[in-house]
């Protein structure tokens, strides 16, 4: 999930889909591949950039196979699709396979861009609970106290406050339990598979981590499958770099699609959106199921991508209504307080 690039692939996968985009316009108009690459990189001399495409055109012209040369530049689902074209026999053949990844790479930094925003706005809700929490211990609860001790507090009010109070003077402890449950929590997304993760693949937990991977898996398959109609490959090919979860869906699919299910029911495993599998199962019906996911992961783009939208937001929002939640407690806490306050003064008084 987390990649440290260096400066010439990030200024790469900036630009990719632009270039296979372009690169497949002109070679099919005639221009050859490296000298493609010779123009970009003349162009981007001195740059990162630079440095990218002199690397991809030496591996080129040197014999390695198209995956192969764009090897470090590439995320994995887009490089393990454009090795279905490493055996084309004509500049035509070639100028496909980059068009077809050229739009596969728009989706996914599409996809990318979906689950940061997501993320961001998540976070900074939880960062805002953070904030509120230690304005209360550093400042209103001390200031409360010098004219209301907590002993004549109200027992809700003073349960949150020793909470408050014992969360902050062990900061340190804190900060290293959130550390390692974050870390913890992203080795699981890709290796964690029981069927308790199961459960929770349906739940804001890791449910958006199983929209943002089925659908990549999707279009992924669906781009073998074009380039190499076997089933049973393209499975296999997915499987090659899929961390643990993963491959158990995918080991499921390979099972049934060994054990003869029919048509789409290969793919009807618990991993993909189940209007996805609907409109699969439909497709196939008339057809093989093949052809029905490379209709629907290529041909229906932009409804995939607004479904995974959706569905990101819905995750996002749920997330973050539940530290907003948690955010509204101290401070609903602080008014029962002042009003308990309150209350004792009038009696005083009275």
């Amino acid at each position: 999930m987390i990649e440290l690039l260096d400066s010439s692939v990030r200024a790469f996968r900036k630009q990719r889909s632009a270039f296979f985009a372009d690169a497949a316009v002109v070679l099919k108009q005639g221009v050859k591949f490296q000298d493609c690459l010779k123009l970009k990189k003349d162009f981007n001399n001195g740059k990162p950039l630079g440095i990218a495409y002199d690397e991809i055109q030496r591996k080129f012209t040197g014999g390695d196979k198209l995956s192969k040369s764009f090897e470090r530049y590439l995320p994995i689902t887009e490089l393990q699709a454009l090795e279905g074209w490493d055996q084309a026999k004509s500049d035509n053949q070639v100028a496909e396979g980059f068009s077809v990844i050229g739009e596969l790479a728009k989706a996914f930094d599409q996809i990318q861009a979906e689950l940061k925003k997501s993320l961001s706005k998540t976070t900074f809700a939880f960062l805002l609970v953070f904030f509120i929490l230690w304005s209360m211990h550093s400042s209103i609860y001390p200031s409360i106290i010098q004219n209301f001790p907590v002993v004549n507090w109200g027992i809700t009010s003073r349960i949150f406050y020793y909470f408050v109070n014992i969360l902050f003077a062990n900061i340190l402890i804190l900060i290293i339990g959130i550390t390692l449950v974050v870390i913890v929590y992203i080795w699981s997304l890709k290796n964690w598979s029981s069927y308790l993760r199961r459960k929770l693949d349906n739940t804001v937990i890791y449910g958006w981590w199983k929209s943002f991977r089925s659908l990549s898996v999707l279009m992924s398959l669906a781009l073998s499958i074009k380039s190499n109609p076997s089933v049973n490959g393209a499975i296999r090919k997915a499987m090659k770099n899929a961390g643990e979860w993963e491959y158990y869906y995918l080991q499921e699919m390979l099972n049934k699609n060994n054990s003869g299910a029919k048509g789409g029911e290969v793919f009807n495993v618990g991993f993909f959106d189940i209007a996805i599998i609907e409109r699969i199962l439909m497709l196939s019906t008339s057809g093989s199921s093949e052809k029905a996911l490379e209709t629907i992961a290529l041909g229906t783009q932009k409804e995939l991508l607004e479904m995974f939208k959706l569905k990101i937001e819905k995750y996002g929002n749920n997330a973050k209504n539940c530290a907003l939640i948690l955010g509204a407690m101290p401070v609903i806490l602080f008014f029962v307080t002042v009003g308990e306050y309150i209350l004792q003064v009038v009696s005083g008084t009275s």
